[in-house]
This record gives structure tokens, sequence and C-alpha cells, in this order.
């Protein structure tokens, strides 16, 4: 990363390969869910990650763990 910030052309190589291999593998076609990869790889970015792997798990974490959240029962509170 730069020190502005910003990541150079052999990091987007690297954040854009990240974003095609993740939907590839997980067949997430174009729109609005590979928006939000993107978006989850520059977060991961932002963090330190530049590693492929490192890149592959943390998208795995935070998908997973945002699964495990949305497949919670909700409960109703008391009205």
């Amino acid at each position: 990363m730069t020190a502005n910030g910003m990541a150079n052309s052999a990091e987007l190589r690297i954040l854009t390969k990240a974003v095609d291999d993740y939907c590839r593998e997980h067949r997430v076609a174009d729109g609005p869910a590979r928006d939000h990869i993107a978006y989850l790889v520059m977060q991961l970015f932002r963090q330190g990650a530049i590693d492929p792997l490192q890149l592959e798990e943390g998208l795995d974490a935070i998908i997973e763990a945002n699964a495990t959240v949305s497949a919670r029962p909700r409960t109703q509170r008391p009205s």
C-alpha cells in the first residue's frame, strides 16, 4: 500500500485476481454480490492483507461469520 493508502498497480492485480478467483470458486456472478466481495477484499487490504492466501482466508472467515449470524433464529421482543 502506498503512503496515501492507495493500492499500487501490482497490488491492484493481486486484489483483482483475489476477487476473480473467489467469485469463480463460489459461483458469484457479476452484480451486487460480486461488488460486495470486492468491497470485502478492499477492507482486508486496508487491514494489511495482500497475500492471496490471506485474502482468501479473510473472505472465508467474514462470510462464514456473517452466515452464522444470519442463520441464528430471531427472537421476538415483548411488546
